[in-house]
């Protein structure tokens, strides 16, 4: 599956596995290029055995063999300390944003995001 130039705002509630794109992937292969995630998880719970088992871009990874994970290009605007993915780790973030500095825009920018694609004069990237 391929995701490309998408977003996800909103507010997110759950127990566990949880996202602010996609919420679970168990084996195969997940291709994102570019998009964001700015969405509110500060309502996300500990599983019963009170670990918190949340990404900001992907909610778990599962699967024997694992799934084929790429993510690039992507700004997962990070507020709440959650992992990129979880478990933490499991998917490299070099070429994407992880953070709050600045605006989603402003890192979107700095990672080379088409403004055919995007309009950028915002604090949130809009798809033209």
């Amino acid at each position: 599956v391929t995701i490309e130039d998408s977003f996800a705002t909103g507010k997110v509630n759950s127990d566990r596995w949880s996202s602010g794109f996609v919420g679970n992937i168990y084996g195969g292969a997940l291709v994102i290029k570019g998009g964001y995630s700015a969405c509110d998880l500060s309502n996300l719970g500990p599983n019963r055995d009170g670990v918190y088992e949340d990404g900001i871009v992907i909610g778990a990874r599962f699967g024997d063999p694992a799934p084929t994970i790429s993510v690039s290009g992507f700004v997962a605007w990070n507020t709440d300390n959650k992992a990129f993915c979880w478990p933490e780790g499991t998917v490299p973030v070099t070429g994407n944003y992880y953070g709050n500095s600045g605006t989603v825009s402003s890192q979107a920018e700095t990672l080379g995001w088409s403004t055919e694609v995007w309009d950028l004069s915002g604090e949130l990237p809009r798809l033209k």
